[in-house]
């Protein structure tokens, strides 16, 4: 029982650190912990239904919260903003010359 206890104190820890993928890790480990408990029979009977139930919340949850915090596509992403960026200084880079002519014209009337 004592590994449920240390499993719970991980993932409240995890939980106050705001640490997502942390706290799934830690939910896991609890339902394994959980799961452990109810096989070896420290959990009376009574209880055992209710703590597997628990222990399947606890690894969907924690399935949802993993892939909510994983970034898909992170290469194409980069790439992309990447190219952006470039495509956005070529045309500074092309803007400039006629912008700084202007800006002469305008000196030269005043």
């Amino acid at each position: 029982m004592m590994d449920v206890l240390d499993e719970y104190y991980d993932l409240t820890q995890a939980a106050k650190r705001h640490d997502p993928a942390a706290t799934a890790d830690a939910a896991v480990k609890m339902a394994d912990a959980v799961d452990k408990a109810v096989a070896d029979r420290k959990v009376q009977d009574f209880y055992a239904a209710d703590a597997r139930r628990e222990a399947s919340h606890l690894r969907s949850y924690s399935e949802t919260v993993r892939k909510a915090t994983e970034a898909p596509n992170v290469e194409a992403r980069q790439s992309d903003l990447d190219k952006a960026r470039a495509e956005q200084t070529d045309a500074h880079q092309k803007v400039r010359p006629a912008r700084d002519a202007y800006r002469k014209c305008l000196d030269n009337l005043g």
